[in-house]
């Protein structure tokens, strides 16, 4: 039995009823008017940024179309619209990979221009792509970090590999990455991967204090392809070469005068080095510091690169021509310089050191034999421009051209 209050109480009870607007026991309605609103404002919200992103990246997204030509400057094939803004090519030339927009990696055969197997889907944004050679391995590389595949799976290798500069090593038996190449750091990091598992093998510390001259500072540090060597240039016009493992300084010069970052480069090997002394560029043993060919003159190189089997080099003279040296020689002697009214761009050399592709016009491309420096066959000729050039073996050539005007 519940009793109804009395007195004051009853008061109070009557007084607390009255100032209670009607059906203020009942749920307002005006709350859910408030979500209803601003569910619909995420929704339009939501659709209009869908809708922007579409138009954007149909807009910003150009599609390509890859071609691959044989000896005769005749098209093997052209594949359909890439939706890619890069391309890779293997060694080997028997494969090359794409990155979308959405950073799905995509591998192709290079003889029948078909996707193999499934998207890759990598863990980070991809900044490049690199093949171990043999195929059977890919490097998917992103800023300071790695993965390893499987390209016959699909599947990655081992944990990711992190690092500034991250990639196979000669042979591609193993992967190897450098923490830093700056300056200003008391020790660099060099860590080696084995490439069939993925397992860290070694990890070697340089000590950059070592390398350092009382009366200057370091300008630039380069580390060889194998990891075995550092390469340091002082602003005293010294320039030395360490053993990394050892931390035992192989040679010293003090005639650096002039010599940049641009004008050291290590052959793939990491055997030779062409190197820019006091005005005069030579190619050197890189472990004993001793001149193995005779100074190239006053020839202004740049962008110097060795072809894979370290026979020839080809420097950029400027934005219109390209030289080729024979290096295998005694002395090194210039097979033929290329100029073009319209420059020669992205020059490509072949894997079996044969031939090189370059650009030579928006929509030109063509081929020259490295050991005579004669052009191979008519110009391939484009109907769109074209942005990727690559050199095969047997002189075939992959270039990749904006789709539309096929």
């Amino acid at each position: 039995v519940i009793s109804a209050p009395s007195g004051e109480a009853a008061t109070r009870e009557t007084r607390h009823a009255l100032s209670r607007p009607p059906n203020a026991n009942q749920p307002s309605e005006y709350p859910r008017r408030d979500i209803r609103k601003r569910i619909s404002v995420i929704g339009i919200a939501v659709a209009l940024a869908i809708m922007v992103w579409l138009v954007y990246d149909r807009v910003t997204s150009v599609q390509y179309v890859a071609s691959v030509w044989d000896r005769s400057a005749k098209p093997i094939y052209s594949t359909s619209r890439l939706n890619a803004w890069g391309l890779y090519v293997s060694s080997s030339g028997h494969l090359f990979a794409t990155v979308s927009q959405d950073s799905l990696v995509r591998l192709w055969s290079v003889e029948t221009g078909r996707e193999i197997g499934d998207p890759i889907v990598p863990r980070k944004l991809v900044d490049s792509v690199e093949f171990g050679d043999g195929d059977s391995r890919m490097l998917t590389k992103a800023s300071g970090f790695a993965q390893l595949w499987n390209t016959e799976t699909g599947h990655t290798i081992g944990s990711a590999v992190a690092g500034e500069r991250i990639s196979f090593l000669l042979g591609g038996r193993a992967i190897g990455s450098v923490s830093t190449e700056d300056c200003g750091v008391d020790t660099i990091e060099l860590r080696k991967w084995e490439s069939g598992e993925g397992q860290l093998e070694s990890t070697t510390s340089v000590d950059m204090r070592r390398t350092r001259t009382p009366t200057g500072t370091c300008d630039f540090v380069k580390v060889s392809p194998d990891l075995e060597l550092v390469l340091v240039r002082q602003s005293d016009a010294t320039i030395s070469l360490w053993e990394a493992r050892s931390g035992a300084l192989l040679w010293l010069r003090r005639d650096a005068i002039d010599t940049r970052r641009e004008d050291v480069t290590f052959s793939r090997d990491s055997k030779w080095l062409y190197m820019r002394l006091d005005g005069s560029a030579r190619i050197w043993n890189a472990r004993t510091g001793e001149p193995v060919s005779a100074p190239f003159g006053q020839h202004d190189m740049n962008e110097p690169v060795f072809s894979p089997d370290a026979k020839y080099l080809i420097s950029r003279d400027d934005v219109y021509g390209v030289t080729i040296w024979r290096l295998a020689t005694e002395r090194p002697y210039k097979v033929s310089s290329i100029r073009y009214e319209h420059g020669l761009l992205l020059p490509s050399l072949s894997a079996d050191g044969e031939c090189m592709t370059a650009r030579i016009g928006p929509y030109t491309v063509q081929r020259w034999y490295l050991a005579t420096g004669d052009s191979l066959g008519p110009p391939l000729q484009h109907r769109a421009e074209v942005y990727g050039v690559w050199s095969l073996n047997g002189c075939r050539a992959l270039t990749l051209g904006i789709a539309g005007a096929e």
